[in-house]
């Protein structure tokens, strides 16, 4: 390698940016847009990940913007410059990175020796890179850290009412002795405050217009930085209070809020000026998590000197506690495009065991000895020799203590796992592992997911310590009476006008059947009732809402519990029901060798506007003992009717009957027990199980006439046996109580499309004879084919915005399959033909459509011939 083919590539870079002006300035993502633009074929993609390691390197130098030290970047045209060289130097050349550093500097030099002027060199002299390296990972690191402590403690101080960080806020902490404390404690002046930040070490943040937070070495730079939030400074609202943890350890910090009308704002400023009224230090004991986090940030400093950031990360984890001595971070492996299979250890502390360093995890394994799943927590306290939660290779040795943690990247995606584990005799059998720590490890979790992700410094994460430390998800109740009291309450509360319509009230019942009682089926018992208890809070949308649900459980016994989601929810029941379903596929990974517990999940559903007419109706008494009848009897036949609905999805009839008939002879007077058995014997076909099916869906709307569900199923019996007239009225009744359910207007709607047109005018005139209100309610189109495309018409039109892309796709092919039925019905093959072609398109390897297109189609030819 010489400097003349150094030359040759810097040449060619400066030729492919010939269309930059020299004021040009790049973004990270910008900067790798451009130059995926401009290399030339063949070349492997540059990534924002390479782009970050050549700013860490001291290749690129980008300026700041932002913090100090965890910042924004912006890159000039030297920058995209240089970035390319490299890429042909790697491409062309075949140079290690590390190795065309070193020929740049010396071509660089080279180049400043032969004085070559700035002017006609596009880069500064090759001293910049010494003068002012980039930030090392080490501080980044720390900056990350300090960051989401900072951005924590700011919705922290708001006791569980701020949601967000307030735009155009600063916030300062210091650490101190007892004797230093500072006797102005209170609401601060502009001038005190100036005062205050200009003694001691403080540090500081400050929020943007767009909630990020930016962490500053001082006040003036601060101001250097922001000028727009300085000129506000003096008119802003300036507070001054002291934390104080369970080790005695003070800080002092110093809040500034801007005086505008935010929620996040007004619940801090209203928290502040309380406990400044009542003289009070912020105890941190309250905010599990929050101390552990601010040590780390503020006080303890293990030496680091070299490594990743992640590496920095897990070293800083590892001397968080002496609960544990060491800790590793691993990441999955993709050896099929979008296929897990693989965790490997991608960092560790200085104290990780030599001989597990290049050992990989199959998922789904026990992830090197104490964690079942990858996306699961777990933690092992002190326990007996040959406990099956740690099956550890031989290598490994036995942790007397363990945990894992997911590594929670934005928008709770699952990028990684923290391991650490206690080695050395606890000297006793007691827990290792205090609430404070394992809040703590969950805020290393975010953290540690936000660095693998790579993302900007955003406010989501900072929304989930904030979660961690300041909002329980979880409230437990003693007994089920208060729990669905307080049910109760959240209807009594109400909700917005335009919510009404839509929103529902929403329990779970879990009961578990287990063969055992040892302490290993106990602990997973326990891992199930907080899985539950975290999927209620955060998984019933997909993707995750921003903020969790609150939840309520009551433990019944030691395996009957019920669950309640204490807000009126604005999603719909199907959705509920079927999020229910996937907690229980994710719940049958539960399980160590042949210990596997039964969790048996009954979702109870309320639309809210049911219950407050119930409330003003009968009152709170009636309504708390009506849920309290609905819980009970879900939890006695729980584990009947999953067994039964399993048995109706594998089509074994015999096997569903004989469950809902066992689960009817401990709840006779159940209506949903009743539906789902009428349910069974409909499916069975024959003429005597059709009038069990009637006789079952009428038992059931005795018991409750408002059971929609019921109605259709009656309707359904009615329109197998042709009592068309009989089968309208029930249809319509289901709608009146809910239109917003699919599979309500499509099974009207097919059934519709099998009537001829006399019998659907006989139809009509039976229920204008029998049920007169409910047949002048709308007017009826004149043929039933017509009637039932509006049916489908009407399911296409239900909003469909939490399905994916595929689901949407699917739904809006069945909508085709449905008119071409209608129209086939109808005879009207090629509209028919219409229909099924577009359906064929959406969704090609959908087998109902592919016959039904190839019948029309015969159909067609058929006519055609004649």
């Amino acid at each position: 390698m010489s400097l003349d083919l150094i030359k040759k590539y810097w040449d060619e870079a400066n030729v492919l940016t010939a269309d930059l002006q020299p004021d040009n300035q790049f973004s990270t993502p910008e900067l790798v847009i451009y130059l995926n633009g401009h290399l030339p074929l063949p070349h492997e993609d540059v990534t924002k990940t390479k782009v970050n390691y050549l700013r860490d390197l001291g290749i690129l130098k980008p300026k700041e913007y932002g913090g100090e030290i965890r910042t924004s970047w912006r890159y000039t045209v030297d920058d995209a410059r240089r970035a390319l060289a490299v890429e042909l130097l790697k491409t062309e050349a075949g140079l290690s990175i590390k190795e065309i550093k070193g020929w740049l500097l010396s071509f660089f030099e080279q180049e400043r020796h032969d004085k070559v002027s700035v002017k006609q060199t596009p880069y500064a002299s090759i001293q910049e890179l010494h003068t002012s390296p980039p930030p090392t990972s080490v501080n980044l690191v720390y900056a990350l850290l300090r960051n989401r402590a900072l951005g924590a403690l700011i919705t922290t101080l708001g006791f569980g009412e701020a949601d967000t960080i307030p735009p155009g806020c600063l916030i300062g902490i210091r650490r101190v002795d007892h004797g230093t404390v500072n006797s102005q404690f209170g609401i601060l002046t502009w001038n005190q405050a100036n005062t205050l930040l200009g003694t001691g070490t403080w540090f500081l943040a400050a929020s943007d217009s767009s909630f990020k937070l930016y962490v500053y070495a001082d006040l003036p730079k601060l101001q250097n930085k922001q000028p727009e939030l300085t000129k506000s400074l003096p008119q802003n609202d300036w507070f001054f209070v002291t934390l104080q943890d369970d080790t005695d350890q003070l800080y002092e910090v110093i809040l500034c809020l801007p005086n505008i009308q935010q929620r996040s704002l007004k619940a801090i400023n209203k928290s502040l000026i309380q406990l400044i009224r009542d003289n009070l230090s912020i105890k941190l004991s309250n905010f599990p998590g929050l101390s552990t986090l601010l040590r780390v940030s503020f006080v303890n400093r293990p030496y680091i000197n070299e490594g990743t950031t992640l590496s920095v990360l897990a070293e800083i984890i590892a001397t968080a506690s002496d609960a544990w001595d060491y800790c590793y971070i691993l990441v999955p492996e993709f050896p099929n495009e979008g296929e897990e299979k693989w965790l490997r250890i991608l960092e560790y502390s200085s104290e990780f065991p030599p001989q597990l360093k290049s050992k990989r995890i199959e998922i789904g394994q026990p992830l090197s000895g104490w964690c079942y799943h990858f996306r699961q927590s777990v933690v092992v306290e002190p326990t007996a020799e040959n406990d099956p939660r740690i099956t550890f290779y031989e290598e490994e040795g036995h942790p007397v203590a363990a945990a894992a943690m997911p590594a929670i990247a934005e928008n709770q995606r699952v990028v990684g796992v923290i391991y650490i584990a206690k080695h050395g005799q606890t000297g006793s059998r007691h827990s290792v592992f205090s609430t404070e720590l394992l809040a703590s490890l969950k805020a290393f979790s975010y953290i540690c997911g936000d660095m693998i992700a790579r993302d900007q410094i955003e406010i989501e994460t900072v929304r989930s310590l904030s979660r961690l430390s300041t909002r329980p998800l979880l409230t437990h109740f003693s007994s089920l009476e208060t729990l669905l009291q307080k049910v109760s309450d959240v209807v009594q509360k109400g909700v917005s006008p335009e919510s009404v319509a839509v929103s529902w009230v929403y329990l779970l019942t879990l009961n578990i059947q287990t063969t055992s009682k040892d302490t290993i089926s106990q602990w997973l018992c326990k891992q199930g009732t907080d899985m539950t208890s975290n999927f209620l809070a955060n998984r019933l949308w997909d993707p995750p809402h921003r903020d969790p649900l609150p939840i309520g459980r009551c433990k019944l016994s030691a395996d009957q519990y019920v669950f309640a989601i204490l807000q009126a929810v604005e999603l719909p029941e199907v959705q509920y029901i079927n999020r229910i379903t996937h907690l229980q596929q994710e719940m049958k990974l539960i399980r160590i060798g042949k210990l596997s517990p039964a969790f048996y999940h009954s979702a109870i559903t309320f639309r809210y506007e049911d219950l407050r007419q119930q409330l003003e109706n009968d009152g709170m008494t009636a309504i708390v003992a009506h849920l309290i009848d609905r819980a009970r009897e879900s939890l006695i036949a729980g584990p009947y009717l999953k067994r039964g609905q399993e048995a109706l999805f594998k089509s074994d009839l015999d096997n569903a009957i004989s469950e809902f008939e066992d689960a009817l002879r401990y709840v006779p007077n159940s209506w949903y027990v009743q539906k789902h058995l009428a349910e069974a014997r409909m499916l069975q076909g024959t003429e005597g199980a059709i009038e069990q099916a009637i006789e079952k869906c009428q038992d059931a709307l005795k018991l409750n006439p408002d059971y929609a569900s019921a109605h259709c199923l009656l309707a359904d019996c009615y329109s197998y046996q042709g009592r068309f007239g009989e089968a309208l009225i029930e249809y319509e009744r289901t709608l009146r109580l809910d239109n917003t359910r699919y599979d309500f207007l499509t099974r009207y709607g097919l059934a519709l499309a099998g009537m001829s047109r006399s019998e659907y005018q006989g139809a009509l005139n039976f229920m204008q004879l029998q049920e007169p209100d409910l047949a002048r309610q709308r007017a009826y189109l004149e043929q039933p084919w017509l009637e039932a495309i509006d049916k489908f018409d009407r399911v296409r039109s239900l909003s469909t915005t939490n399905d994916t892309l595929e689901e949407q796709r699917a739904r809006r092919a069945n909508y085709y399959y449905y008119r071409g039925y209608a129209y086939l019905q109808a005879n009207l093959i090629d509209k028919a033909v219409e229909e099924f072609a577009v359906g064929r398109k959406l969704a090609p390897d959908n087998l109902q459509l592919m016959q039904a297109y190839s019948h029309a189609l015969s159909l067609r030819r058929r006519k055609e011939s004649e």
